[in-house]
């Protein structure tokens, strides 16, 4: 059989290792047939660097004949940034118990069922085929290889020729179906789709490869993606159009839980054919595809199944875009789990956190001081299974709640819910989402996306978090810390140094928190509900309740105002309709108007839709001094449209009527004319448009501005996108107000947006 030289000298190679055959060949018929009997197990040798194994299996025209293959060295270095010849086969490893054998260069070595079934598939009648396998091509038995060869994973299967889905041996026909429905996927609709095929391909989608997290690794790296059911064997791409496709629902009746987990995997299969087919180099001496940050992905894909709990960690570090190696993550299956969970807890928060771990649980406890900076308000669709659309209400420099925020989620394993909070762990960069229980709080997702300034603002706070990720927590976290613990058992923790402060400590910490996100009612039921507690156990002499009835007391006075405050505003003081609730969409209902005067002067500035019911038509706010000139004279409207990404694009208008204010109150040190005017379009656009646009009032409405935060949108000067002013109130009318916000160039025209219990108002015009 020709060998290709390889750069490693029969000198330097360890004893036994063979030198590089080519990586695809006909079979010899001069080479002797492996001796079956008398064999001793196959023993590994040690590795270089940068080197892998890669198993050339032997071909039979007996599908039952014995597996014979070779191990030889492969180095990673030798491809280049090309695609390599050879395969990596992706798999589930199924039951340890009944191993079979196979032959490896003469020797016997001992592979699950599962595989075994797989190799009998695979292997060619006439060609030598070379595979990547973990099984075989890692030495399971040394943790220090394995580790390392781990950290080779994502480029080994990136640099494969391709990547074979094994998905088992065929069961109720499904290997049929998986056949039919890739071939004749442009040909059929949902009404031609026989029942028994979508139950066949429910049942394929239930086996357990698409549980397996590794494969998330091995598909998102791979080139060209093949799965393979029995001996059929199908273009991934085509069984994930198939997939996707809403005339063949083929999901339907398949459960969402189910759906989460075949929609994550088929997104990635369906991307490698849209990947380049030139691998990229490793940065840091570390390889990886820079998928997502990982504390992302392991919420994302913490509660997919995994041989050991290591997995849950290492399976994701060739998807993340950022450097464990440094941080000591780099895969090492030597040192205990509840080592490595406290290991990635301060990777990701930073080492001032302190960490309790379980010796055998997917669980920590974690304490910090943070600053508690906003929370959640709305959230999104939640049949959108590829991400999750969340509002926030952020505090601003003043440690006003009023700043609106908007992040799109990855598909958490935990999914977001309103009232959730936004806090910043001392020691972190990123800010984390929690959810508050009864005296602690469960961590949602423990890396949130970056915020672009700095919210570290107030009153820090003391933290007790729990990340659990175990679903089974969904049914205590409403409980008490204590009664969490006698669930999760605190004779197996990692360590008995670690202690949580008392529970009246904890209740009033919980207390505060939520003072800081003003939801001042639950504060106060929590807190009630803690002392009722505490009575009962220890009746009216606990030395602990004084302080707890103090901060009930302080509650409940601020509860009073509030209350006298929604008084004033059912009797008109404020109008209900003054708010503006969907404050999502202010970013859409922004636009610019370019204007000409008279004397051919040009304008650019912000007007803003506002919604008129019953009108029918669409109407834009903006300044009086927009649209006539000094004299009075109307000015030409040239376009308005929204600018995005550098390009405009015009509205759908056939005409438009403009009617302006009488002279409004000019502000005392500018002498601008505050009077406000309405361009109404006739619009092209066909849809209900009542509900569109910003909600207003002719008159503040509050006598009690002064000190609350506003902000002004609008384009400034050739800016593309509309961007934000804020500052706050120094003096208010009834009609007109006085503020410190920065006013620019291109403002004019803005509606004030003042935060006020969770709800925006568009009150005034600058």
């Amino acid at each position: 059989m020709p060998t290709i030289p390889n750069d490693t000298s029969d000198a330097t190679r360890p004893p036994g290792a063979h030198k590089e055959p080519p990586l695809i060949s006909l079979s010899d018929p001069d080479t002797p047939a492996l001796n079956a009997s008398n064999r001793e197990t196959y023993k590994y040798t040690p590795l270089p660097l940068r080197t892998i194994r890669l198993l050339h299996l032997m071909p039979h025209e007996d599908e039952d004949a014995e597996i014979q293959g070779q191990l030889v060295e492969y180095s990673l270095e030798r491809s280049g940034g090309s695609p390599a010849l050879y395969e990596a086969l992706s798999y589930v490893w199924g039951d340890p118990n009944n191993p079979r054998k196979i032959s490896i260069d003469g020797n016997k070595l001992q592979v699950t069922i599962s595989l075994h079934s797989a190799l009998q598939q695979i292997r060619h009648t006439l060609m030598t085929r070379v595979l990547w396998i973990d099984a075989i091509c890692i030495n399971q038995g040394d943790d220090v290889e394995k580790g390392q060869q781990v950290g080779y994973m994502a480029e080994i299967y990136s640099k494969a020729s391709r990547v074979i889905v094994w998905l088992g041996e065929p069961e109720n026909g499904c290997d049929k179906a998986l056949e039919d429905i890739c071939l004749e996927v442009d040909q059929r609709s949902m009404s031609s789709l026989e029942p028994q095929v979508k139950e066949q391909i429910s049942t394929l989608l239930h086996r357990p490869w698409f549980e397996r997290i590794w494969v998330l690794q091995e598909v998102a790296a791979a080139r060209h993606v093949v799965l393979k059911c029995g001996s059929v064997e199908v273009d991934g791409y085509a069984f994930c159009v198939a997939l996707n496709s809403q005339s063949l629902g083929l999901l339907e009746g398949v459960s969402p839980t189910v759906q989460n987990v075949v929609h994550s995997a088929i997104y990635l299969i369906q991307g490698a054919a849209f990947r380049s087919r030139r691998v990229a180099s490793s940065s840091m001496g570390r390889f990886s595809l820079g998928i997502r940050p990982l504390g992302e992905l392991v919420e994302v894909y913490h509660t997919r199944k995994a041989t050991r709990l290591h997995d849950k960690v290492f399976a994701l570090l060739g998807m993340s875009s950022d450097d464990q190696i440094a941080a000591g993550l780099s895969p090492d299956y030597s040192i205990p789990w509840y080592t490595l969970m406290e290991r990635l807890i301060q990777v990701l928060l930073g080492q001032q956190v302190a960490v309790a771990t379980w010796i055998d649980m997917e669980m920590a406890v974690i304490q910090s001081r943070g600053h508690i900076i906003g929370k959640i308000t709305a959230v999104g669709n939640p049949q959108d299974r590829t991400k999750q659309e969340v509002t926030l209400l952020l505090k601003d420099q003043w440690n006003e709640l009023s700043s609106v925020m908007r992040w799109d989620l990855p598909p958490l394993a935990k999914s977001a819910r309103i009232g959730d909070i936004i806090c910043f762990l001392e020691g972190a960069s990123n800010p984390t989402i929690a959810r508050p229980c009864k005296d602690h709080f469960l961590i949602i997702m423990i890396t949130a996306p970056k915020l672009r300034r700095s919210f570290l603002t107030g009153t820090q706070c003391n933290l007790l978090l729990v990340w659990d990720w175990d679903d089974t927590y969904a049914r205590i976290e409403e409980g008490y810390f204590e009664e969490f613990m006698k669930v999760r058992s605190p004779d197996h923790l990692s360590t008995s140094t670690f202690s949580w402060e008392r529970d009246t400590t904890r209740a009033l910490n919980m207390a505060m928190v939520l003072e800081e996100v003003e939801d001042y009612q639950t504060a106060e039921r929590t807190l009630q509900e803690f002392v009722d507690n505490q009575r009962k156990q220890y009746g009216h002499n606990s030395p602990y309740l004084l302080e707890c009835e103090k901060r009930l007391e302080s509650l409940r006075q601020i509860l009073k105002h509030l209350d006298h405050m929604q008084d004033k505003s059912s009797n008109g003081h404020v109008a209900d309709k003054l708010y503006c609730r969907n404050s999502r969409q202010r970013e859409s209902w922004v636009v610019r108007i370019w204007a000409q005067r008279d004397d051919m002067q040009n304008i650019a500035a912000t007007g803003f839709f506002i919604r008129i019911p019953g009108l029918g038509k669409r109407v834009i706010l903006t300044a009086r001094s927009n649209l006539i000139d000094s004299r009075g004279a109307k000015n030409k409207i040239l376009n308005i449209g929204w600018v995005e990404n550098g390009q405009f694009t015009a509205y759908p208008t056939v005409g438009y009527d403009i009617f302006v204010s009488a002279s409004g109150r000019p502000d005392l040190d500018t002498e601008v004319d505050a009077g406000y005017g309405v361009i109404i379009l006739h619009s092209t656009v066909d849809k209900d448009i009542s509900e569109v646009g910003f909600d207003f009032a002719l008159k503040l409405g509050l006598d009690d501005l002064q000190g609350r935060y506003l902000e002004l949108f609008g384009y400034e000067g050739g800016q593309a996108e509309p961007s934000i002013s804020s500052g706050s109130c120094l003096a208010c009318w009834e009609d007109s107000l006085k503020h410190d916000c920065l006013s620019r160039p291109g403002y004019s025209g803005s509606p004030m947006l003042m935060a006020y219990q969770g709800a925006y108002a568009a009150v005034a015009i600058q």
